[in-house]
């Protein structure tokens, strides 16, 4: 994980024997980073006053080995890279199987390679990013001894499950999250206990609890991160931690104060930082705007929008998103639905429904400001039947959260306490079943009313005719018959995923659940 080198750790690092990949992963920041470099060399330098625990010439010659290995490092790291792109094309299984039997495979560089392409991945496929970084895993623990000291394959570990940690997280699965976190632990506590590990490890506990709904513990945890990137003096680690933690007070409905953490990162990002930017822009506008203060969010807006590429789909539909609630905020409701209705599609086309839903609400919420009840409900209806689609990926909490909201709705309109209210029930409830209901309080006569003019009920069908006793429930029937097609598809394409989901004409995402959910 990239991060700077406090002057104590360098003054350790060239003060005396250290174990070898401990050095060369140091050398590898120090090629590249020339902060730290001039910071090694302050650290020579002050040899000669006895700031350093040991002679001159030991120092000398222990920052001679990090400046001479420097090139080596760097061209190893380049053919790591080029066999890792001849692993790419392979399936995960094959790749462990090509890792285990090629020795030149089995190095430092190579594992950086492959846990490089898991976090990449994890932004657009968590499943591939999880299935790659659980090669790095199992990398790490082919890793030869005493070659690699057994805390260095520890810290690697930790690293390779700390990605997996987040790969779960942003594929909803909450409780494998939980595991692989509390794993990642386990591992550095064994590990050289480098404390940007730590750090990292915070940020991803963090973001699990705010996914979750634990707001008050997120921002404990990135707060904790914060604080050690900031003793590491690792700006780039502290910027990264404090948008994480603006980010964390907008979900609390803390909108000041995550204005002013916004502000404090973007003081502090290089330009080449682009997303991290565009991420605090967008906090920045949101913030803005829950302080009704809409024109004043045109700006960071604009910015934003100049920073991102526009093939970048996350960051465009962010950006759509948030150009809806400006406009919305500055007296142009059509304009704003018209946006928002564009993102909800989109992102039912990549089932990903917590985006759905809280795209859904903002909409809801723009209708309910200006007293268009009836869209209003209409909306409660296609979200009521968004969760029928969504099937197992929704929370069934979150489908009485939309029923209790189309029957309040139908009655009167929300307060904006009310809309805040519904907004954080969302947030809270979408990971799992566990909670009470949602409920507003409603006008009982008018709901009374609304029940006496409504028509009557449909009779009920007629009893279905005694069957014999199935040898198995509906359900086991149904999820059998899915993972059946899954394994005819993937065997018929010889595991291309993409193949499949066009055969089964479902997206791949989809096809990657099941065959995930089954073992194939």
């Amino acid at each position: 994980m990239p991060r700077h080198y406090t002057r104590e750790a360098l003054t350790r690092l060239l003060s005396g024997p250290a174990d070898p990949h401990v050095l060369d992963r140091a050398v590898d920041h120090l090629v590249q980073c020339r902060r730290c470099r001039n910071t090694a060399a302050g650290c020579l330098a002050e040899a000669g006053a006895a700031s350093l625990p040991v002679s001159t010439a030991g120092v000398r010659s222990a920052l001679q080995v990090v400046v001479q290995a420097g090139p080596g490092r760097l061209l190893e790291a380049l053919r790591a890279e080029s066999w890792w792109a001849d692993l790419r094309s392979l399936t995960p299984v094959k790749q462990v199987k090509k890792i285990r039997s090629t020795a030149a495979l089995q190095s430092l560089a190579v594992f950086e390679a492959c846990l490089a392409e898991a976090r990449d991945l994890a932004l657009t496929d968590p499943f591939a990013g999880e299935a790659t970084a659980r090669v790095a895993w199992t990398l790490a623990d082919l890793l030869p001894e005493p070659r690699y000291a057994p805390e260095l394959k520890n810290d690697l570990r930790g690293e390779a499950m700390t990605v997996m940690a987040n790969c779960r997280r942003l594929a909803a699965d909450w409780l494998g999250s939980v595991a692989a976190i509390d794993e990642a632990r386990q591992y550095l506590a064994l590990g050289t206990r480098d404390p940007a590990l730590e750090a990292g490890l915070l940020s991803i506990h963090s973001s699990l609890c705010m996914d979750i709904g634990e707001m008050d513990k997120a921002l404990n945890l990135v707060r904790r991160s914060v604080e050690i990137y900031r003793e590491l003096e690792d700006d780039h680690g502290v910027s990264h931690a404090v948008v994480q933690e603006a980010n964390c007070l907008l979900a609390a409905v803390r909108p000041a104060e995550a204005l002013e953490r916004a502000g404090f990162a973007l003081d502090r990002l290089s330009p080449h930082e682009v997303r991290l930017k565009v991420l605090a822009k967008f906090i920045q506008v949101e913030s803005l705007v829950l302080l009704g203060r809409p024109r004043e969010a045109l700006s960071p807006l604009a910015e934003a929008k100049r920073l991102y590429r526009p093939k970048d789909t996350e960051l465009r539909l962010r950006g759509l998103y948030f150009q809806a609630i400006v406009l919305d905020a500055t007296g142009h409701p059509r304009e704003a639905e018209n946006l928002l209705r564009g993102n909800i599609k989109a992102y039912l086309d990549q089932e990903q429904y917590k985006e759905v839903f809280t795209t859904l609400l903002t909409l809801f919420e723009c209708l309910c400001r200006r007293g268009a009840l009836r869209k209003a409900a209409a909306l409660c209806e296609e979200a009521i039947a968004v969760t029928s689609e969504a099937g197992e990926a929704c929370n069934p909490l979150i489908r009485r959260a939309w029923e209790e909201l189309l029957a309040t709705v139908r009655v009167r309109q929300l307060s904006e306490e009310e809309l805040v209210q519904a907004r954080q029930y969302l947030v809270r409830h979408w990971s799992g079943s566990k909670g009470g209901p949602f409920a507003l309080p409603r006008l009982e006569a008018a709901v009374a009313r609304i029940a006496e003019a409504s028509a009557p009920p449909p009779p009920l069908p007629p009893p279905l005719p005694a069957i014999p006793s199935a040898p198995t429930s509906l359900r086991a029937v149904r999820e059998a018959f899915n993972e059946q097609q899954v394994r005819d598809a993937l065997q018929a394409t010889g595991g291309n995923v993409s193949e499949a989901s066009r055969i089964l004409g479902m997206s791949r995402t989809t096809v990657l659940k099941r065959k995930r959910l089954y073992g194939l």
